[in-house]
C-alpha cells in the first residue's frame, strides 16, 4: 500500500512546473479578483446588502486564491526538493 502511494507522490510532484505555475497563476488571479470586489464594494457601493454580499463575495474569492496559490507554491518547492535529491541517486 505505501509503495502506491509513493509512486503517486512521486508522479505528482515530478509532472512539469507549467503545471503548478499554472494553478499558481490562476491563484494570484482569483486573489487579485478578490481584493478588487472588495475594494468596489467598500469605496464604490452604498451601504446595503448588496455591498455586504458583494464584499462577502470578494473575501471568499480572497480567499480561495490565496489557497490555490499557496497550495501551488508548495507543490513547485516540494517538486525542487524531490527532483533535486531523484538525481542524487
Amino acid at each position: 500500500m505505501w509503495s502506491r502511494w509513493k509512486q503517486a507522490l512521486i508522479q505528482h510532484y515530478t509532472q512539469p512546473m507549467q503545471n503548478s505555475f499554472q494553478q499558481f497563476r490562476m491563484g494570484t488571479g482569483l486573489f487579485f479578483l478578490g481584493l478588487v470586489l472588495v475594494y468596489i464594494a467598500t469605496q464604490l457601493w452604498p451601504a446595503s446588502w448588496a455591498q455586504e454580499l458583494l464584499a462577502a463575495i470578494g473575501l471568499l474569492c480572497a480567499a480561495a486564491g490565496f489557497i490555490s496559490a499557496m497550495l501551488a507554491q508548495m507543490r513547485m518547492l516540494i517538486s525542487r526538493f524531490v527532483r533535486f535529491f531523484r538525481d542524487k541517486e
